[in-house]
């Protein structure tokens, strides 16, 4: 007897509480797709958190965690499941009619789903686990050229390749390119920069240095690109060990400084001899071998007269076409001297303009001719800002060389309305007035007399076109202290 009973008792277990368990769920279809209407909430809830962070840090121009992107994902592809189930209405208005059942399948199976559903969601971590969202990286260098026309002549393919061989040399630290001024060494520094970084030969920083050396900016320049954060608080010392620091324990690091102008102790920056790889460009031979101590240094020449026309040919595109232009396009590309910023600066002015305008280019560069080469780069400049259309545009080019080789658009800005000049005339509001010196900057850029920085809002000038700008405001009357 005591047999049967255990017999029965199991029979039970195996019919009675499955069976009580789908009558569950056909009794409590609405009170099961509450709960998960509750556990969506709960779920959107904590992803809205999460994403506020997210986007915050997106804004300061961080990297997401890869675990948080896929839980993102997941709760999104997680709470659209759930809403195409609760937004089915037939699921659940299929009530029992007055305590009666007349469709228990239509119940079973939106109620069984639900608490399935329910669970999964319960399952996904609400986010809390996560310390942060976001982690900083440094800023990716985007290796353009200065004036956006960069070809790789074979003059250019050489001396990349010969610097390129000596950067690899473990016995060589510090490596110097020289050349007149406009010549194309910051196009050419850029171009060692980009194929390092492809190559995975380097970590490679790249600052412009100015003729005011600032040991500070430079330093915070340096760590910005490698991704550190500098004490403001911290002397030039400190930063400098830190910097010191930083490079021997990731080596394989490459620092260029463009366009050094006087003696500057690398050593003082964080940069001592044989830590890594130092890459310098100059005007001159001289201040790179006795004063920097470079163990090769690179003359970069002028392009040859194929490739000037090249380069040439290349921005005016059509105009060449008409036979008459071509004969003196010629002629203007080979009085550039081979100056890649000349060839450009002309090339642009030119383009679209009638023969007469050729014309009178070439004209003024048989007046040059004779003069040095950087006589010849200044009156093509020159030229150039004769052919910009509208006095306002001359003027703010003048106004940018006399706030420097570098400058920001606010500082512009400031400047421009406190001299008082037309060219804010019916303008009464300060979004006005920016949008019209932005189309006044936008001018001068396209005419290649003002220059893309990394920095959206900062504006740079080429050296030769700072000089002819500040020659032309002496003459005129403006004088620079």
């Amino acid at each position: 007897m005591e047999f049967l009973s255990i017999i029965v008792g199991k029979i039970a277990d195996y019919t009675i509480e499955p069976v009580a368990r789908q009558v569950g769920y056909v009794r409590k279809l609405k009170t099961n797709v509450e709960n998960l209407k509750d556990e969506v909430d709960k779920l959107v809830d904590a992803k809205e958190r999460v994403q506020h962070s997210v986007d915050e840090a997106l804004r300061k121009c961080h990297k997401i965690h890869a675990d948080v992107e896929k839980w993102l994902k997941k709760v999104d592809e997680m709470i659209a499941e759930a809403s195409e189930f609760l937004e089915d209405e037939n699921q659940v208005k299929k009530e029992c009619l007055f305590g009666l059942c007349p469709n228990l399948i239509s119940r079973y199976r939106p109620s069984r789903k639900a608490i399935k559903l329910a669970q999964k969601v319960v399952e996904i971590p609400k986010g809390g686990a996560f310390s942060s969202v976001s982690y900083t990286t440094p800023p990716e260098d985007i290796w353009t050229s200065s004036v956006g026309y960069y070809q790789a002549f074979e003059s250019r393919l050489l001396i990349v390749t010969e610097i390129m061989k000596e950067l690899t040399d473990s016995n060589n630290h510090r490596i110097g390119v020289y050349g007149m001024a406009g010549v194309g060494k910051t196009t050419l520094v850029k171009e060692i920069a980009m194929r390092a970084e492809e190559q995975k030969l380097f970590k490679v920083a790249k600052v412009e240095m100015r003729q005011d050396t600032d040991l500070n900016r430079i330093q915070k320049e340096i760590a910005e690109k490698f991704g550190l954060e500098l004490n403001e608080n911290l002397t030039i010392a400190g930063r400098a060990r830190l910097l010191t620091d930083y490079i021997k324990k990731n080596k394989n690091v490459l620092v260029i400084l463009d366009d050094v102008w006087e003696m500057l102790e690398l050593e003082k920056l964080g940069l001592p001899f044989g830590i890594c790889k130092v890459l310098l460009t100059s005007r001159r031979r001289d201040l790179l071998s006795s004063e920097f101590g470079t163990q090769k240094e690179f003359l970069l020449k002028v392009l040859k007269e194929e490739e000037s026309w090249s380069l040439f040919e290349n921005i005016v595109a059509d105009d060449v076409k008409d036979l008459d232009i071509r004969d003196t396009a010629i002629q203007v590309s080979k009085r550039c001297a081979g100056l890649p910023i000349l060839v450009v600066t002309l090339a642009k002015a030119l383009r679209g303009k009638s023969l007469n305008s050729w014309k009178d280019a070439l004209r003024l560069q048989k007046m040059c001719e004779g003069k040095e080469i950087q006589e010849k780069a200044y009156s093509g400049i020159e030229w150039s800002y004769n052919q910009l259309e509208g006095e306002e545009v001359k003027s703010l080019l003048l106004i940018c060389g006399m706030l420097g080789k570098f400058h920001f658009f606010d500082d512009l800005l400031k400047c421009t309305k406190g001299l008082g000049l037309s060219l804010f005339e019916g303008i009464n509001t300060t979004e006005e007035a920016r949008s019209r010196l932005r189309s006044l900057v936008d001018k001068l850029k396209d005419s290649c007399l003002l220059l893309d920085t990394t920095n959206t809002e900062g504006l740079k000038m080429h050296n030769l076109t700072l000089d002819v700008a500040r020659k032309i405001a002496s003459e005129i009357g403006i004088f620079y202290h």
